[in-house]
């Protein structure tokens, strides 16, 4: 499944490209939150939080593990508070020109600004 995902998101920059010349009154990026998370610096990207029973989730009479900032995920699916804010942080700011495409949030919204300010 990474793979077909990796060929799919690497499909997507022209896409976006054709969008936003086509669609001239909106703006559309490109966010690889698959790039951003191979960097993301947490010290357990492997396991979840919590101990999980059968499907993946939580087992509700386990307590989860005291140190949740340092885990990417919460159980087996979805991802932590701490590995969100991470997302949006670098979604938002780029710290790499492979993070986002063609720019990031952060410049996406000065744009809108500028527009909002010539009307």
């Amino acid at each position: 499944m990474n793979n077909a995902s990796q060929l799919f998101n690497s499909r997507l920059k022209p896409v976006v490209d054709q969008l936003n010349e086509d669609l001239t009154d909106a703006k559309f990026i490109y966010i690889d939150f698959y790039g951003i998370s191979g960097d993301n610096g947490f010290e357990v990207d492997n396991i979840g939080c919590c101990q999980v029973a059968e499907g993946g989730l939580c087992n509700p009479n386990k307590p989860p593990c005291p140190n949740r900032t340092e885990y990417v995920f919460w159980d087996s699916f979805h991802p932590t508070d701490a590995y969100n804010v991470f997302l949006a942080e670098r979604s938002y700011s780029a710290s790499n020109d492979l993070d986002a495409y063609p720019f990031d949030i952060r410049n996406l919204v000065s744009l809108n600004q500028g527009v909002a300010a010539s009307k």
